[in-house]
């Protein structure tokens, strides 16, 4: 089994700042979001962490691609209003980021044969998002199309082992599950179903 420790270390820092980033466009702009072609809800939010994952996968891992829900070409053409505001708020996470490097990052959400992926779904559970309730970062990577390791941010996720809202769960393929407090990763506990 090949050692994933690096992968791990990329996917839980990634998510815990996406988590960071969705709360904060989450209270700025509550309640809003645009209907896409096929009747779903999409955010700023949403485009904002998958640039932001596909900025940091670009540094971190130069080789791999980004598989994401959303699609930069509506960016590019139906919303584009967003861009400036996007770019100012991955400005904190990120050094150099223009248009075209959002669009880029953002991507086209398609799979190359081949390739290690990374598969991001960057507000999953998009309405309760808006709602101000549950939603999750989800990012895995896929090896050879097997899915090697997953991470799971919760920002409004609570639990009785921690002292405030916001939970990231791990699994490496082979050596368990395991979930902490966003704000204390250190802090992990193994991860079991009833």
């Amino acid at each position: 089994m090949a050692d994933l420790s690096a992968e791990l270390a990329f996917a839980r820092e990634a998510a815990v700042k996406a988590c960071s980033l969705a709360e904060t466009l989450r209270e700025k702009f509550q309640n809003q979001s645009i209907i896409k072609s096929d009747r779903s809800p999409v955010t700023i939010a949403d485009y904002a962490v998958q640039a932001l994952i596909g900025g940091l996968l670009e540094s971190a891992f130069p080789n791999d691609i980004l598989v994401g829900e959303e699609n930069a070409g509506l960016l590019k053409s139906q919303h584009s209003e967003l861009l400036p505001e996007i770019q100012k708020h991955l400005s904190v996470f990120l050094h150099s980021v223009t248009t075209d490097s959002i669009l880029k990052w953002v991507g086209e959400g398609k799979l190359s044969a081949g390739k290690r992926a990374w598969i991001l779904d960057p507000i999953d559970g998009t309405k309760g998002f808006i709602r101000g309730g549950q939603y999750a970062v989800s990012l895995g990577l896929l090896e050879n199309h097997i899915v090697t390791l997953g991470v799971l941010g919760c920002p409004k996720l609570t639990d009785k082992y921690f002292t405030k809202p916001g939970i990231l769960a791990w699994a490496v393929r082979g050596q368990g599950s395991f979930y902490a407090a966003l704000d204390n990763l250190a802090q992990a506990k193994p991860l079991k179903v009833s």
